[in-house]
């Protein structure tokens, strides 16, 4: 779901949504079709279509995975059990880019 211009290392898949801060080393750009963010240290920039940046967005709003899937999936139409996979596998993505940083066990969402 994340197309990097410089490709950071394979995904992961996340398990529960454990909450999640934005890298202060990334600066996220969202616009009408997606978003797109910049690793700033990294030199990387990285874009994701509208799905991507709902996903993103609920996830900074502290909303579980299925939450987010299950809102997916109801404006979509597609299946919840897909939606959520997804969700899992791009937060996954963006947390192997160093997009999303994991917040410490208790803090955050």
């Amino acid at each position: 779901m994340i197309w990097p211009i410089r490709k950071a290392g394979p995904a992961r898949n996340v398990g529960d949504a454990p909450g999640y801060s934005i890298s202060p080393e990334v600066t996220a750009s969202p616009h009408a079709r997606g978003i797109v963010f910049l690793h700033r240290t990294r030199g990387a920039v990285f874009a994701s279509n509208g799905i991507g940046a709902r996903i993103w967005r609920g996830s900074g709003e502290g909303k579980s995975i299925e939450r987010i899937a299950a809102e997916i999936s109801r404006e979509f139409g597609v299946p919840g059990p897909v939606a959520e996979r997804d969700a899992r596998e791009f937060l996954g993505e963006l947390e192997t880019a160093g997009i999303l940083v994991r917040n410490p066990a208790g803090a955050g969402a």
